[in-house]
């Protein structure tokens, strides 16, 4: 066999090769337990997906339980209706019956150190005031000393496990979506197409204030017919 001969097998197996490598890779991709890309229509779109499951697990006992707590921290010093107090007289000041509720709804959240801040609760009462109330309630529990409190007046802890912080945690998301929710349909029956302003709604109220003369001025110019060459500055000019 001549030299020729061997350069054309040579040629001839080399282009070959690339051929055959294209073809297995295509056999390859047709295998059906290879896995292929989702189509464009499989996806679920997040939003929808999200609302979806967002609807089935609202309660409404957990936004009822939110509000009674939110009015709880707001109120701050919200006193106990199952305790009843009487118009006192502690050394030089007379205490009605709601200044000492308060007083003893702001010692519970403050602290006994806090004693302008529970002044400032009370409202009616200087700092000296409710500072000596505090002594006379500490000097009243030194002398009766052992009241007879023992661990089964002291209601024990619950422990939230991890389950339930998980559901806590889907019922205020859900919350929060069903709040979301209601604050647009509140949005949308009061400013009707416009709640929501978007760039093709802030054009229009552009062009609205602007007037008729600014809105031509923003609309594209007309395209030029083909073969007619543009006017205008061009790369030279």
């Amino acid at each position: 066999m001549s030299s020729a001969d061997e350069s054309a097998q040579e040629l001839s197996s080399d282009n070959d090769t690339p051929q055959q490598s294209r073809a297995s890779s295509r056999l390859q991709s047709q295998t059906p337990g290879t896995p292929r890309k989702r189509r464009r229509g499989e996806s679920v779109e997040p939003a929808r997906a999200r609302r979806y499951y967002l609807e089935g697990k609202y309660n409404d006992a957990y936004r009822v339980l939110f509000n009674e707590d939110v009015g709880r921290v707001a109120a701050r010093f919200e006193p106990e209706d199952a305790l009843q107090h009487y118009t006192t007289q502690y050394g030089v000041s007379t205490w009605t019956s709601k200044e000492q509720a308060t007083l003893f709804a702001a010692l519970e959240r403050l602290g006994k150190d806090d004693v302008a801040g529970i002044a400032q609760a009370v409202g009616t009462k200087s700092v000296t005031e409710t500072h000596e109330l505090l002594l006379q309630l500490k000097d009243a529990v030194t002398e009766k000393g052992d009241l007879g409190l023992t661990l089964h007046h002291v209601p024990a802890a619950i422990e939230v496990g991890q389950e339930c912080n998980e559901e806590l945690d889907v019922m205020a998301e859900a919350l929060a979506w069903y709040q979301e929710q209601w604050e647009v349909n509140e949005e949308r029956e009061r400013y009707g197409d416009y709640w929501l302003i978007t760039p093709v709604i802030a054009e229009d109220i552009e062009a609205a204030i602007n007037g008729p003369s600014r809105a031509e001025s923003t609309q594209p110019a007309t395209p030029a017919e083909p073969g007619t060459p543009r006017t205008g500055p061009g790369i030279a000019g």
